[in-house]
């Protein structure tokens, strides 16, 4: 597996020592035994099988009608919710080699079970809505009258465990533990101003899982640490690709607002960013080819620096409380965690100003409050008639309209199964059954609209 050109990572022996004790805890039995069993199953790599499971799923093909940033247009690519898994994917296991090579000893990391790693980072994203963050805002706020919260990560496991079928007589892909430990970014139960939680069936039943293996209660597993780190390094530097060649923000920007951030970010980017031009410079004769090679000369300087950088350290009290863990040791940048962190922001923030992508947003969540106004009426969509038969009410409205109790239970699952059937959509399927129902082009909605929207919806 490893490469003899490949460097190591800059670790102590204790640093080193640290992860492979980290390692060990993942070579446990009880992570591969499946919520219900693999009887019938034929011989083959549970982690194979946990991939592949993903990778056909209906869920992870929708990616790719899901705004990573930007918009989705069909006239025009740059980077969805799909490409965004795949990159994590490809960064993930270049950071679990690299780990494999800085610590392998006897026992070997990450050889059999790498196909984990290629699994969670297809998943990670895979319960997020459409529109982007402004889809799980809106979808969090229309659930909450019901007390049915959402998030992205928690609907993660939502989709895994309950909403995909692979096999009859029970719901979900039937995935191994450690493969659904290595997506848990967040080991917080869901509740009232909680941003980021896990919905409280996943959390007891994961729960349960790590108390069953010394050394893992309260712990992120060393998968989801590099996961995660796959996630930010991909975010931060393809969407600063994205953002440069739409032309939605100039690299001089870019460099103002991480000096308006911190100092210290600004001057680890700026030779970066003086040795992409000079390399571009270099290379080619005419503006077109320069603004593509200092790109790509940024993005693949960048991703090979981060990746390069990887410690472990003790994390933060604030990031302990984020996750809902301890301040155990984690992976984390050595040098560079400043300029990726305040990179994240940037990007966004340039990004998210253009009148294009709120516009873009603001339809958006016009589109997901009229279909939830559809969907939850209870004569226009009598029993969720409207929706698929996975998404239908148990029981009948006329059955339980005239008992408070019931009809109580019924509305919060009609809400529930609303809200998860909207948060699978496309941002392209969404838009046709938004102008299926109201006869009304995307391009033509009026965003005064949301207004008099949440009024109906009695939202303030």
């Amino acid at each position: 597996m490893a490469n003899n050109q490949e460097k190591a990572l800059n670790l102590t022996e204790d640093q080193k020592n640290e992860i492979h004790l980290q390692y060990s805890l993942l070579r446990n039995e009880n992570l591969s035994k499946r919520e219900f069993g693999d009887e019938g199953y034929s011989p083959r790599n549970e982690f194979q099988r946990d991939y592949a499971r993903i990778l056909y799923s209906p869920s992870f093909r929708r990616l790719q009608g899901k705004m990573q940033i930007v918009g989705i247009k069909s006239s025009a690519f740059y980077r969805n919710r799909l490409t965004h898994s795949l990159e994590v994917s490809q960064i993930a296991t270049s950071i679990a080699r690299l780990l494999a090579v800085s610590c392998g000893r006897v026992q070997k990391m990450y050889t059999d079970d790498i196909y984990l790693i290629e699994a969670a980072a297809l998943a990670h994203d895979i319960g997020h809505p459409a529109f982007g963050h402004k889809g799980e805002r809106v979808l969090n706020e229309l659930g909450k009258k019901y007390s049915n919260y959402f998030e992205g990560n928690a609907q993660n496991f939502r989709v895994l465990r309950h909403l995909e079928k692979k096999e009859p007589g029970h719901n979900g892909l039937n995935l191994t533990p450690r493969t659904l430990l290595a997506i848990n970014k967040y080991i917080v139960k869901e509740g009232d101003g909680i941003g980021k939680f896990m919905y409280s069936e996943d959390f007891e039943y994961l729960k349960g899982i790590r108390t069953s293996v010394a050394g893992l209660e309260n712990r992120r597993t060393l998968d989801v640490q590099i996961i995660e780190l796959a996630d930010d390094i991909a975010y931060a530097v393809h969407d600063l690709e994205d953002g440069l060649s739409l032309r939605n923000f100039t690299i001089n920007e870019i460099l103002y607002l991480l000096k308006r951030k911190s100092d210290k970010a600004h001057k680890l980017f700026l030779p970066i960013v003086e040795k992409a031009i000079d390399y571009s410079n270099n290379n080619v004769d005419n503006v077109q080819d320069h603004s593509k090679l200092f790109r790509m000369s940024l993005t693949s300087q960048l991703t090979h620096i981060f990746i390069n950088d990887i410690t472990i350290d003790n994390i933060t009290e604030n990031e302990a409380t984020e996750h809902g863990t301890e301040t155990y040791k984690e992976l984390t940048l050595r040098d560079y965690k400043e300029l990726l962190k305040n990179l994240k922001k940037v990007v966004f923030e340039c990004t998210t100003r253009s009148n294009h992508v709120y516009l873009y947003e603001t339809r958006g969540e016009i589109v997901l409050k009229s279909l939830y106004l559809v969907y939850t009426d209870l004569h226009a969509n009598q029993d969720g008639k409207l929706m698929p038969p996975d998404f239908r009410t148990k029981k009948r409205y006329k059955d339980v309209k005239d008992n408070p109790e019931q009809l109580s239970l019924y509305l919060r699952e009609l809400s529930r199964n609303v809200v998860d059937y909207i948060a699978g959509m496309m941002d392209t399927y969404a838009i046709e059954e938004y102008e299926k129902y109201f006869d009304k082009r995307f391009s033509e909605i009026n965003i005064r609209d949301l207004e008099e929207l949440n009024k109906k919806l009695e939202i303030d």
